[in-house]
C-alpha cells in the first residue's frame, strides 16, 4: 500500500485529536446558532447579558455556530466529537510530504500533541484545517493564475465566517508572496505580481462578506487583539511559557526547529523560514498561535527533520518497531472507546468538567435570578442551557467596554473584593463554584448548593 504510513498518521492523529472536553465558549456559540435555526434571526446586539444589553459585536463565528447547532440538534455527543476529530486529522494530511517514514511519524506525533491545546469542538479546529490548506496551496504557488482567485475567495469566505484566525491566514499569505517575490528578484528572476495581488485582494474582500460586514473586523478582530484586559486575563492570550504542559512540548519542537534551520536552512525556501520564524515568535507571546505553529512545524519537520538516521532496517529487525507501533495504536483506540463509554453522554462530560448543570436546573424550576453575578467560564453554558437567564459576563465579552468601563475588569475587581462595584451594578444574586468564596457575598443567603455550584441571593 503506497500511502500506508499516511493512513497510519491519519489514524493516530484522529485518535489523539478527538477530544471529549466541552469548551467554555461552546455554550454561547450554540445559543446564537440555535436562535438562527429556530427563528432565522441573526443576533447583532447582545441579548444574553444584563450588564451590556444591545452591545453591537461583529461575530466572526456565525457559520460555525449554525453548523455546530445543526450537529447538536441531530447527533449524539460522541458522533459530534468524532466529526471534529476527523476534521483535525484531515488538516494533518495536507501538511505531509509524499515521502514519509518513521521520523515523520514521530515529529507528527509531537506536532499533534502541541495542537491538542487548541483543538476540539471549537472553531479553532476549522482554522487549523484552513491554515493547513493554505500552507499546501502556498507551497505549490497556487496564486499565479486567474482560476486561483476563486479558490482563495472561497477559502477565506468560509474562514471569515467561522473563526478569526483568518487574520493570521491573510498575513501569512501576503508575507509568503512578498518573500517569494523578493527571493526570486535578488536571484535575477522577475515574477508578475498582478495575479498574486488579485488573489490576495479576493481573499481580503471575502472576509467582509458576512452578516456583520466590517463590524466583524472592528470588534471581532481589532477590539479583541488590542484589549489590555483580554490579553492580561484570558488564558488563550497568555505567553505559552506560562501554560503547562504545552510549554514543555513547545520547547521540544523548538529544539527540533532550530536543528532544522541549522542543518537544512540553505535547502529551505526563504519564505518558509521567514514565516515559520514569525509564527514561532508569536507563539511565545500567546497560546492562541499554538495550532498555527503546530501546522507549520509539521509541514517543515516532515520534510527536513531527517536527524541523520538510517532507516534501511532488515525485515527481522523491524518486528520490535511493528510491535511498539501496534501497541501505541491499540492504547489510543482503547482510550478512545473508554472516552466514548464514559463521556458519550454529554451530561456526564458536563459534570466531569464541573459545569453547573444541576444549579441551572434549579434556577429553571425556581425562576430566573435578578442581576446575577456568574463565574466567567460558566457564562456561555448558562446562555445555552438557560437562555432566559441573563448573565453578568460570558466568553464573548472579555474585550467589551461601555462608556470607558471594561466589563472584564469590573468582573475581576468584584472577585477581588471591590464591593462598591457590587452596589453600582446592583447585583442581587450569584452563581459561583461551590469551593470559592467572594468577600462581597459572604453574608448572602445560600438558596442552593451542590458539589459543583452554589446560588446566593442578597438579603436586601
Amino acid at each position: 500500500m503506497k500511502y500506508k504510513i499516511h493512513v497510519l498518521i491519519f489514524l493516530i492523529s484522529f485518535l489523539i485529536l478527538t477530544r471529549f472536553n466541552i469548551d467554555p465558549d461552546l455554550g454561547w456559540h450554540l445559543a446564537i446558532g440555535n436562535e438562527f435555526l429556530e427563528t432565522g434571526r441573526v443576533i447583532r446586539g447582545d441579548e444574553f447579558s444584563w450588564t451590556m444589553p444591545h452591545f453591537l459585536w461583529g461575530n466572526t463565528y456565525f457559520l460555525y455556530e449554525v453548523f455546530v447547532s445543526v450537529l447538536f440538534a441531530n447527533l449524539n455527543f460522541a458522533l459530534i466529537v468524532t466529526i471534529f476529530g476527523l476534521i483535525s486529522a484531515a488538516g494533518i494530511l495536507f501538511l505531509l510530504s509524499k515521502k514519509v517514514n518513521l521520523i515523520t511519524l514521530l515529529v507528527v506525533g509531537l506536532g499533534v500533541a502541541i495542537a491538542t491545546s487548541n483543538l476540539g469542538i471549537r472553531p479553532h479546529t476549522f482554522s487549523f484545517l484552513f491554515f493547513s490548506v493554505l500552507i499546501f496551496a502556498l507551497d505549490r504557488r497556487y496564486f499565479q493564475k486567474p482560476t486561483h482567485i476563486i479558490f482563495w475567495f472561497i477559502l477565506f469566505l468560509l474562514w471569515g465566517n467561522i473563526h478569526r484566525g483568518y487574520l493570521v491566514g491573510l498575513v501569512v499569505f501576503a508575507a509568503f508572496v512578498l518573500a517569494d517575490y523578493f527571493t526570486n528578484y535578488f536571484k535575477g528572476i522577475r515574477h508578475d505580481l498582478r495575479f498574486p495581488t488579485l488573489t490576495f485582494g479576493a481573499a481580503l474582500f471575502a472576509t467582509i462578506v458576512n452578516p456583520f460586514g466590517l463590524q466583524a473586523w472592528q470588534s471581532g478582530i481589532i477590539g479583541d487583539a488590542t484589549s489590555f484586559e483580554n490579553i492580561m486575563n484570558i488564558t488563550e492570550w497568555k505567553p505559552i511559557v506560562l501554560v503547562f504542559p504545552v510549554n514543555i512540548i513547545f520547547a521540544l519542537s523548538g529544539a527540533i526547529y532550530i536543528y532544522i534551520l541549522k542543518a537544512k536552512g540553505l535547502k529551505i525556501d526563504f519564505a518558509w523560514i521567514f514565516l515559520s520564524s514569525l509564527i514561532f515568535a508569536f507563539t511565545f507571546i500567546s497560546v492562541a498561535f499554538t495550532f498555527f505553529w503546530a501546522a507549520i512545524f509539521i509541514f517543515l519537520a516532515t520534510r527536513h527533520a531527517g536527524l541523520g538516521l538510517k532507516l534501511n532496517i532488515k525485515k527481522i529487525e523491524q518486528i520490535p518497531l511493528y510491535f511498539s507501533t501496534t501497541a501505541v495504536i491499540l492504547a489510543l483506540v482503547l482510550n478512545f472507546f473508554i472516552e466514548v463509554l464514559q463521556f458519550g453522554n454529554i451530561e456526564n462530560r458536563m459534570i466531569y468538567d464541573k459545569y453547573p448543570l444541576k444549579a441551572t436546573r434549579f434556577i429553571k424550576e425556581r425562576g430566573v435570578l435578578e442581576n446575577v453575578f456568574n463565574e466567567y467560564g460558566w457564562g456561555g453554558f448558562i446562555d445555552w442551557q438557560l437562555p432566559q437567564q441573563k448573565v453578568f459576563i460570558d466568553g464573548r465579552m472579555a474585550s467589551w467596554k461601555f462608556e470607558g468601563k471594561s466589563i472584564l475588569s469590573d468582573y475581576m475587581a468584584i472577585r477581588e473584593g471591590d464591593c462598591v462595584l457590587v452596589s453600582q451594578y446592583q447585583i442581587k444574586s450569584v452563581i459561583f463554584p461551590a469551593g470559592k468564596d467572594i468577600e462581597c457575598f459572604g453574608n448572602w443567603e445560600v438558596i442552593y448548593e451542590d458539589e459543583i455550584a452554589k446560588v446566593l441571593v442578597s438579603g436586601n
